[in-house]
């Protein structure tokens, strides 16, 4: 009965621990025969899982760091988006203002000429054309 329930015990005691995320442990005890053979194949899977572990680990914390890099990256360009909006809005408005400047100049110039006797002009000058809106 002992040469049953011995290795039983043993293939159960690995089978635990690796139920209980223990995987590394190892145990000294040498079986021959079909028990020798199942509690060696319970050692070889722990030592695989723990081994797969490691590797899942291993890529989540790459993944997690190569996140972190495009979330930085993407924030940077957010940034910088911002930035050259900003300025494309500061050059539209800077236009705005030298497009009304100089029509008020052209205006003041018109209105100016037409002031003038029509003896010392060559031609007349027309009108500022009004916009169609």
């Amino acid at each position: 009965m002992w040469a049953i329930t011995s290795p039983l015990k043993a293939a159960l005691g690995v089978a635990r621990r690796i139920a209980e995320g223990r995987l590394g442990d190892a145990e000294g005890i040498r079986l021959r025969g079909e028990f020798g053979q199942l509690l060696r194949a319970l050692r070889a899977m722990a030592g695989h899982l723990a081994r797969t572990v490691q590797t899942i680990k291993v890529s989540s914390d790459a993944i997690l760091n190569a996140s972190s890099q495009i979330a930085d990256g993407n924030t940077d360009l957010s940034a910088g988006a911002r930035r050259q909006a900003a300025s494309l809005e500061e050059t539209a408005a800077s236009m705005d203002e030298l497009i009304l400047s100089r029509f008020a100049a052209i205006g003041i110039m018109c209105a100016w000429q037409r002031s003038l006797p029509t003896r010392r002009r060559s031609r007349p000058i027309p009108a500022w054309p009004r916009s169609s809106r």
